[in-house]
C-alpha cells in the first residue's frame, strides 16, 4: 500500500515538472474559457482584472464580469498564504498572473471555468483607492 502511494505521488510530481520547466504559453481569458482543453496542465500567463474576495479569488475578463459576478467569465485562482497577502494590495485591478491552468477543476462550487494553481507570477499595478463621484448637478 505504502509502495502504491509513492508511486502516485512520484506520477503526479513528474507530471508537474514539464509544465514548471517550459516558459508559460501567454494566453487571453478568452483563450482559456474557449479551448480549455488546451491549456490544460500547461504553464500559463493570462492579463486580466484580478478580484480578491473571500471564496471569490479569480481572474476575470473585465471588470464589470467580476463586479456583476458573472463566474463564467473568469478563472479561479488558487493561492498560498504569503501570496494571499500580496494579492490583498492587487485586489479590483488588473494583473498578470503565472501558473498551471486546470480545465477540470472550476474552484470554490465549480463556478468558474476552470483554475490556475501552482502560481509563480502575481504582479500588476497597486490599483487607487475608490473615489466617489461628486454630484455635478446643483438644485436651485
Amino acid at each position: 500500500m505504502k509502495k502504491m502511494i509513492v508511486v502516485l505521488l512520484l506520477n503526479f510530481w513528474l507530471a508537474l515538472i514539464p509544465a514548471m520547466a517550459s516558459p508559460p504559453v501567454e494566453v487571453s481569458i478568452v483563450q482559456l474559457i474557449a479551448a480549455s482543453e488546451r491549456f490544460d496542465g500547461k504553464l500559463v500567463s493570462v492579463v486580466g482584472f484580478f478580484q480578491n474576495e473571500m471564496e471569490a479569488t479569480a481572474i476575470y475578463l473585465h471588470r464589470e464580469d467580476a463586479v456583476q459576478g458573472i463566474r463564467k467569465n473568469g478563472v479561479w485562482v488558487e493561492l498560498t498564504p504569503p501570496q494571499i497577502q500580496l494579492a490583498s494590495r492587487l485586489n479590483n485591478g488588473y494583473v498578470k498572473i503565472e501558473g498551471v491552468f486546470s480545465a477540470s477543476d472550476h474552484g470554490h462550487f465549480g463556478l468558474w471555468s476552470g483554475s490556475i494553481n501552482g502560481v509563480k507570477i502575481i504582479s500588476g499595478r497597486v490599483p487607487p483607492p475608490s473615489r466617489k463621484k461628486k454630484n455635478l448637478m446643483r438644485m436651485k
